[in-house]
């Protein structure tokens, strides 16, 4: 039997036409911005025009075997790490409209971030098997991801429907107490559910006793999320970017108890629940399908992309936290015990909270 070679060009093709489909994104994404930023933007939506048409132009030029495909992976990924760049700072860094915002920026943003990995791809000659497991891996998990978020808009919903029947009135401090105990029982339950569906038990959690080394990392990892934290704040700084706050932040406006109750829960519930979900269920999962470092970040998307309605759908803020996750998944890859990025995070939390409550109490 003779054995036939795919075409190298045909090989390359699955990546092509995902950033084809990328450019066009951003294409769609750059032309919804022109009609809300004229007169309030210096050509934002001409500039990413420009870019995602040559990112499109390039990627069909690979697609048809019109261009080599090392330079039209390397255009092509050039135009959409530009169109990420400026789809984000151009689009953000001074107010525009609520249009503008929420769909040019965004949309343009998230075409060339498509862009950008199927031209990376593409340049590494991924074969296409490998692609269409990665892509499933990645579809998969952004999907129990997601699940970890609304299962915690449904737990919250059931337990205040169980209040209300027998009777509990219902305030910001509890409601906020039962949001972040379904935290908790929300992504510890999509994480249960994602390990019984793929096979695997609970000896699949990484929880030892931990070493003189874990110790190290978890100090080190606290260190290094704030340095992260203040490194993103001087460069929106710097840079002009506008960034929100956390829902909870504008809840302890009005009641800064509420930072009182968080305090504890960081360590009991957001720490464990959502390391649990994201470090030990999806990023561990991603390893089988990318590289450790592949899946750090994968894992990170993901991690930040639950996070944008906790901040008002503002992009800005889930760049922070996906910079802040990378350190998490790090310690989570070199630990491998799902106690010490759980112990960083709900820290990190923590010392946040107290020191927003005795900013708005003046240390009372």
């Amino acid at each position: 039997m003779v054995e036939t070679r795919m075409p190298e060009s045909v090989r390359r093709r699955p990546a092509a036409g995902a950033g084809v489909v990328g450019a066009a994104v951003a294409l769609v994404g750059a032309t919804r911005a022109w009609p809300a930023i004229t007169g309030v933007d210096d050509g934002f939506g001409v500039v990413t025009s420009v870019l995602a048409v040559v990112a499109l132009a390039a990627f069909l030029g690979l697609r048809y075997d019109r261009i080599g495909h090392r330079l039209a992976a390397a255009v092509a990924g050039a135009a959409s790490a530009a169109l990420v760049g400026y789809a984000f700072y151009g689009g953000y860094q001074r107010p525009v409209s609520e249009a503008a915002l929420s769909s040019g920026p965004n949309v343009a943003a998230a075409g060339g971030a498509i862009g950008l990995v199927a031209a990376y791809l593409a340049y590494r000659d991924v074969p296409d098997d490998q692609l269409l497991t990665m892509g499933k891996a990645t579809v998969i998990y952004t999907v129990v991801g997601i699940g970890g978020l609304l299962s915690i808009y449904v737990v919250t919903l059931l337990m205040l429907i169980v209040l209300q029947i027998v009777g509990v009135e219902s305030t910001r401090l509890l409601a906020n107490a039962l949001s972040t105990l379904a935290l908790g029982i929300g992504m510890g339950t999509t994480a249960f559910v994602a390990l019984r569906t793929i096979g695997v038990g609970l000896d699949y959690v990484d929880v030892t006793v931990p070493s003189l080394r874990d110790l190290g990392y978890a100090v080190g990892g606290v260190i290094a999320l704030f340095a992260v934290l203040i490194a993103v704040t001087l460069a929106f700084s710097v840079l002009g970017v506008q960034s929100g706050e956390h829902a909870i932040v504008d809840q302890a406006q009005g009641n800064p108890d509420i930072l009182l109750v968080m305090i504890p829960a960081s360590y009991v519930f957001v720490g464990p629940g959502e390391e649990l979900l994201f470090r030990n269920v999806i990023q561990k999962r991603l390893y089988d399908h990318f590289s450790d470092v592949g899946a750090v970040v994968l894992a990170s998307v993901i991690f930040g992309a639950v996070h944008f309605p906790a901040y008002g759908w503002n992009p800005s803020n889930v760049l922070a936290v996906f910079c802040l996750s990378l350190v998490l998944g790090t310690v989570y890859l070199r630990t491998k015990n799902l106690l010490v990025p759980a112990f960083v995070h709900g820290t990190f939390n923590a010392i946040q909270f107290w020191l927003l409550y005795v900013q708005l109490t003046g240390g009372a």
